[in-house]
């Protein structure tokens, strides 16, 4: 208690989110929760000097429910839902997203994890990994490509494509036939 009393004072007096991190030794996400549940309790602003005592604090908390602050792309939500519902792919709707408001700087990773938490509605596919020791297994695929020309300038051919792979060392050889 006496930390989240500490970084109230801290926050009143006006230091950053980091600072106030870095000084208590704490995460900066940490931090941002407390800053977001402070909001919500009112507690934010105020003077420094007259600070809720840490039994009180600890009473707020013990009844307060979890307060996350929203996404940054939250917002734009509808606007991202729409990109991928247009079918595109994340990454080019992420470019798209990207040229279109330069000032919102997400990752391509944060990018990803906001579409399957908040757009994507498709159920998950399970994946079941196979483990077999080296040598014992390999998966075989054989199926048409397309046409393909070749040598360059000469008419395009149906090509067949071969796929081997190792189970063990995920190891893959393919050739076109």
């Amino acid at each position: 208690m006496l930390d989240v009393r500490e970084m109230l004072r801290r926050l009143r007096l006006g230091e950053s989110a980091r600072a106030v991190a870095k000084g208590l030794g704490i995460s900066r996400n940490t931090v941002r929760e407390y800053v977001a549940w402070f909001e919500a309790e009112v507690l934010l602003p105020g003077n420094p000097t007259a600070l809720p005592t840490s039994f009180e604090l600890a009473e707020r908390l013990a009844r307060a429910e979890p307060v996350a602050p929203p996404p940054r792309l939250m917002p734009y939500r509808d606007e991202i839902a729409e990109l991928i519902g247009a079918g595109l792919q994340v990454k080019v709707a992420w470019e798209r997203f990207a040229s279109a408001h330069p000032d919102q700087q997400a990752s391509y990773t944060a990018f990803r994890r906001f579409v399957r938490r908040y757009v994507d509605e498709r159920p998950r596919r399970a994946v079941l990994r196979i483990e077999v020791g080296p040598g014992e297994e390999a998966q075989v695929d054989f199926g048409y490509a397309r046409l393909i020309p070749r040598v360059p300038g000469e008419p395009p051919a149906k090509t067949w494509v071969f796929v081997m792979t190792l189970s063990h060392s995920r190891h893959q050889y393919v050739e076109l036939v």
